[in-house]
């Protein structure tokens, strides 16, 4: 096991920065796009720049030459941070280079040798839950430095910590030698394992939903699960240990934040303008009565969006897992439970078994003075089964049997009886809202650039032409759909950092088609939406020469939601 110093090597420290900078010029890409369509449209800058790297000139040919199917991201990453330790050593004197050393020895003096360590308080960002919602999710966004020291450190205490957990647990775990780590998919693949040896007399499934989970998880409760799982590791391993430093950064970490102070007293300044549509950062406070006497005087919530904020879910959930892995051990009944972060189900052949679980659960959560949605009883099956956030035990199998519900859902997927698999509604509803999304933003930007002023005719301020406009935004929901295609490319294989990645258990799998195409056809009513505000567009004047780029005639079946769900089928024809 490496030491903890080792975590923040020349290495690792440059690689974390890189990540921050490809992070960066995504964020200004992805705003550049609408730059080049309207001269109105202004790009706000980042107030850190990211001045102690090579310039793009010096590193973009350390890119590889053969493309595959991996991301453009993925490929800068290598190629920036390849080009980074070879320029720094080979010629240190730059200005980039000096400041990027002065950088280094700054974080990691920090992270290894300060002894009162404290994090800079992060900024909130209120992120929508879902559209029209009017719920928001408080995410907190450290400084740079601060950001790689709680990454790094979270990295240590994951790896050292994750021999010890339960494999129930699949979330934010570690690689093993050449094993990578489980993915939501896995999750997916054990139940329908499970599935297969029940699939004649059908099982019982329940779930249980935590209220708010990071906001809800207390500073006590963190620390205290952290010490039994450092007392378990050492009954286990009688060698083990945690260097001290690393703790002090955990606990500068959840000292940095709490949900009242950090976000409700802020709430009026992070809300600015959206209260008056009822906007709010939903909180428990009537549930946490039931464990504290004065919650908002407590410290209670940790950040969301941290490396750190991970390991602390399976720390605490850790306690949840070993008391069903107990039960099932004492009591020999056999059930199966899957916990992926806060989010779990459970599955048994017996719904006394099943029951009986499941109150083991909720008293293991009633423990951590976690609250949960209150379980509902399933007594038909309908859409508004779905709505419900708990279940008590159900039974899962056709339909014919009273009470008996064909499907279940786990982390985005909807599984049958049978074993046909979907996207869970939710998960198409979602995506739909951010097409939705991006076509109102683009229409926004049209109508701005081609409004009239004060009776005179319409300023064309478009930099684009319509068809190159259409084309651009075409091309850029292919790009989240399915990721950058090409007519060429083996459907067989999903393209990353797209959305129907992560769904790629239902690949070339038996699944209905009704909403992919939907999801197709709604893609194509969008970009419409864009062809007709454009169709009495002022004239553009273009300057440069044409782009050489031309798109293919035809956008179909490898373009498509269809076509990449049920790419190994088409291509083996």
């Amino acid at each position: 096991m490496p030491e903890f110093e080792d975590y923040f090597s020349d290495y690792a420290i440059i690689k974390r920065l890189c990540i921050a900078r490809i992070k960066h010029a995504d964020t200004r890409h992805k705003k550049l796009f609408y730059r080049q369509i309207s001269a109105n449209f202004r790009i706000s800058e980042s107030q850190e720049q990211i001045d102690f790297l090579p310039p793009r000139r010096q590193w973009k040919r350390f890119r590889n030459k053969c493309r595959d199917n991996t991301a453009d991201q993925n490929q800068n990453l290598v190629a920036l941070t390849r080009a980074t330790m070879k320029l720094r050593s080979e010629h240190p004197q730059p200005q980039w280079a000096v400041r990027l050393s002065k950088r280094i020895n700054k974080i990691r003096s920090r992270a290894l040798t300060d002894k009162k360590f404290r994090f800079t308080p992060p900024n909130i960002a209120p992120i929508e839950k879902e559209k029209g919602s009017n719920e928001y999710r408080a995410i907190a966004r450290f400084e740079l430095d601060d950001q790689i020291i709680e990454g790094l450190t979270a990295k240590y205490i994951r790896e050292l910590f994750d021999p010890f957990f339960s494999s129930s647990s699949l979330a934010f775990r570690c690689a093993r030698g050449c094993t990578p780590p489980p993915t939501h998919h896995d999750a997916v693949a054990k139940i329908q394992n499970y599935r297969r040896f029940y699939s004649k007399t059908g099982l019982y499934a329940a779930e249980c939903d935590i209220r708010g989970f990071y906001d809800c998880v207390s500073h006590r409760t963190a620390l205290d699960c952290l010490q039994k799982l450092i007392n378990k590791a050492r009954s286990k391993r009688t060698e083990f240990q945690i260097h001290p430093q690393a703790l002090r950064i955990f606990k500068a970490y959840l000292c940095s934040y709490s949900f009242t102070a950090s976000v409700k007293k802020q709430s009026a300044a992070l809300l600015e303008g959206k209260e008056k549509q009822g906007a709010t950062f939903p909180w428990p406070q009537g549930e946490l009565r039931e464990f504290y006497r004065r919650p908002n005087s407590a410290a209670i919530g940790v950040p969301q969006g941290g490396a750190l904020s991970c390991f602390i879910a399976n720390c605490v959930l850790h306690q949840a897992d070993d008391r069903l892995e107990l039960l099932r051990k004492k009591a020999g009944a056999p059930f199966r439970y899957l916990r992926y972060c806060d989010d779990m189900i459970l599955l048994a052949p017996d719904k006394v078994v099943c029951r009986k679980a499941f109150k083991a659960y909720q008293s293991a959560l009633k423990e951590l003075k976690l609250p949960i949605h209150a379980p509902e009883r399933v007594r038909s099956y309908g859409k508004k089964l779905w709505s419900k956030k708990s279940r008590k035990p159900f039974l899962w199998g056709r339909p014919t049997k009273r009470s008996a519900v064909p499907w279940v859902q786990f982390v985005g997927y909807q599984m049958r009886y049978d074993g046909l698999i979907r996207v869970k509604t939710k998960s198409i509803a979602k995506h739909r809202a951010k097409i939705l999304t991006e076509t109102e933003r683009l229409l926004t930007i049209i109508k701005k650039s081609t409004a009239q002023v004060s009776g005179i005719p319409p300023i064309a301020c478009l930099r684009k032409s319509p068809k190159q406009i259409v084309h651009r935004f075409r091309q850029k929901l292919i790009s989240v759909a399915v990721g950058r295609r090409a007519v060429h490319h083996d459907l067989r294989t999903s393209m990353p950092k797209c959305w129907a990645a992560g769904f790629e258990m239902v690949q070339g799998k038996k699944t209905p088609l009704n909403a992919l195409k939907e999801l197709d056809r709604f893609r194509e009513r969008q970009i419409t939406r864009v062809v007709r505000k454009l169709k009495n567009a002022p004239s553009v004047n273009t300057t440069g020469s044409p782009s050489r780029v031309r798109p293919p005639r035809y956008y179909g079946f490898p373009f498509s939601y269809v076509g990449q769900f049920l790419g190994e089928k088409r291509s083996t024809r």
